[in-house]
């Protein structure tokens, strides 16, 4: 009876053995190992200018984690404002400041945002320090001149203000907009004169487009020719611009356009790539204090485009890049001469030459000890002559290996340089 009962236990056992294990789960692997985020970056401050854009870009920490989405805002969106990508536009000067959160642990970062005036949606402006009078010439045709005195209602340029001209108290400014009725001639222009200091800035083709000066980008043919020639008191304003963005000009658009400004120390930004016949012949002739000449990026030049250009300007210490490989009749001709402190000229790529291209360039710049040219070809008619009269002595000419300039003399290789070939050993 006794072994009976031990059999009977030993055979349950094993079932219940076989049941529980029949019943336990599978394991589960264990699964991958979630990064979560640890904080974010963002550079601390940045500038920009009204109407105008930056994307800034964040860096979600570590690298590798799981959840990088990000939100973005501005505590001041009348003066900067984000969108969902990090762009930030600027509404109007002042400060703000652009904080990025992210989604997976609300980790923070901000970027200070200053936004300037843009001068670009400025009209044409002079501000006066003190009390004075701005006489404006008429000559021909030109269009009908409005002006207003700090942002006020704008008044037209008549008879009796081109005879006794416009006073402007102290600290305060006159803008310029005009209507073109017709196209213009060289016998069609205004100039505006200031009889005291006055600071220019703001956009000058607010006397092409009065209402959409902002985005306007082609220059009529003598559009400002001589717009300020002769004014011995106009500057440069200290923290505003002057803006010429024409990128479509035409025939001497800017012809003398600052003629003997003896006051002007920098030159605008000129961004066009496609030139006119004349368009900057003489554009800063005689502005003895200029010290800062624009970039010039175009590459194919056409008849008297920078003809005087810089003419007497003995301040100028550095030329602008001259990127040109197609050269024109009379291009450059006189274009830096007189410039007495230019020392160092730019580097002169254009392989074949064109008549009278270099005419008088750098005659009278007698601090000019370095010249670049990697012509090759230059047969052209008059196209050296008097180009290099009265430089510096000792100097360094560089030139193509291939390039066979002759007898040294004020239209070849100056006298007395050093020549070597490009590029330098």
């Amino acid at each position: 009876m006794k072994k009976i009962a031990t059999v009977t236990l030993t055979v349950i056992f094993t079932v219940f053995l076989f049941i529980s294990c029949g019943d336990e789960p599978t394991p589960t692997p264990p699964g991958p190992t979630v990064i979560s985020v640890e904080g974010v970056q963002l550079k601390e401050s940045t500038t920009i200018l009204e109407h105008e854009s930056e994307t800034l870009v964040a860096t979600v920490l570590p690298a590798n984690a799981a959840n990088k989405k990000v939100s973005w805002s501005s505590d001041k969106t009348d003066i900067a404002t984000v969108d969902e990508t990090g762009k930030v536009t600027g509404i109007k000067a002042g400060e703000a400041t652009i904080t990025v959160t992210t989604e997976d642990g609300g980790k923070t970062a901000s970027c200070k945002v200053t936004v300037k005036t843009n001068a670009k949606y400025i009209p044409l402006t002079l501000e006066f320090p003190e009390a004075g009078k701005v006489t404006i010439t008429k000559i021909g045709n030109p269009g009908e001149l409005l002006y207003s005195i700090n942002d006020g209602a704008n008044q037209l340029v008549d008879d009796y203000k081109l005879v006794n001209g416009i006073d402007i108290s102290a600290n305060q400014t006159i803008s310029f907009y005009r209507t073109l009725s017709s196209d213009l001639t060289n016998y069609d222009y205004y100039a505006i004169n200031c009889d005291k200091e006055c600071y220019v800035y703001g956009n000058v083709m607010s006397l092409i487009d009065p209402n959409n000066f902002a985005t306007a980008t082609s220059v009529p043919e003598f559009a400002f020719a001589g717009l300020f020639s002769n004014n011995d008191n106009i500057k440069n304003h200290k923290s505003l611009d002057l803006v010429l963005p024409a990128t479509e000009l035409n025939y001497a658009c800017y012809y003398s356009m600052f003629l003997n400004c003896d006051n002007l120390t920098k030159a605008p930004a000129l961004p066009a790539t496609t030139l006119a016949i004349s368009c900057y012949q003489q554009m800063f002739y005689g502005c003895t204090s200029l010290t800062t000449a624009p970039a010039l990026p175009a590459e194919t030049l056409v008849y008297g485009c920078y003809m005087s250009m810089f003419n007497v300007c003995t301040s100028l210490t550095t030329a602008p890049d001259l990127p040109a490989t197609t050269l024109a009749e009379a291009c450059y001709y006189g274009m830096f001469a007189g410039c007495t402190s230019l020392e160092t000229a730019p580097v002169l790529p254009a392989p074949t030459l064109a008549m009278s291209c270099y005419y008088s360039m750098f005659e009278g710049c007698s601090s000019l000890n370095s010249i670049t040219c990697l012509a090759t070809d230059i047969s052209a008619p008059n196209c050296t002559d008097w180009w290099v009269d009265g430089v510096a002595t000792p100097g360094t000419f560089t030139k193509a290996s291939t390039a066979d300039w002759g007898v040294p003399g004020s239209s070849k290789i100056p006298s007395g340089w050093t020549v070597q070939n490009y590029p330098t050993p």
